[in-house]
């Protein structure tokens, strides 16, 4: 049997799914589900992961393009993602000193899997629909997300950014 699917492992406790290993077969896809070699009794969904926690592989297909969020065996399922509206321009107009004076506003642990997911630019609330829980939305200009308190806001280079949690 030819390898037609890929291994994605994360845990299913986490709403965002993040994706914390990639398996590749080399030969069939029947090696998704044998044990990591040298590891008898593993599976390659809980290789090296918490085991207090549900771990999950989904076995898609090699040209499957579903965004996928990445985190690690250790990121937490009530880590936040950082969403990004109409930020683009401003993030890259930003020298280094303002980058640190507006990360320091933001006050986002630089361990986090997932500092910047960008949602383009556009309307604020269609943009957010799809934004799960727990996560910060950072919105360039006026809007309300779809999800969300609004946490605080400033006025950066002078545009208005506001920091949402949901």
């Amino acid at each position: 049997m030819p390898v037609t699917k890929h291994g994605i492992v994360y845990y299913d406790d986490d709403p965002h799914k993040r994706v914390f290993r990639r398996i590749f077969p080399t030969f069939d896809d029947n090696e998704l589900d044998q044990s990591p070699p040298g590891f008898p009794g593993e599976t390659w969904a809980s290789f090296g992961t918490n085991k207090t926690r549900p771990s999950k592989m989904d076995k898609v297909a090699p040209t499957d393009v579903t965004g996928r969020l990445r985190g690690t065996p250790t990121t937490a399922a009530s880590e936040p993602v950082i969403y990004y509206v109409n930020a683009d321009a401003f993030l890259a107009s930003l020298t280094d000193a303002e980058m640190d004076t507006y990360q320091k506003w933001l006050g986002a642990n630089p361990q986090w899997s997932n500092q910047m997911v960008s949602l383009g630019t556009g309307d604020v609330p269609t943009l957010t629909t799809a934004c799960v829980a727990p996560c910060w939305i950072v919105i360039v200009g006026p809007g309300t997300p779809a999800i969300g308190t609004l946490q605080k806001t400033q006025s950066f280079k002078g545009q208005q950014i506001s920091q949402w949690v949901a």
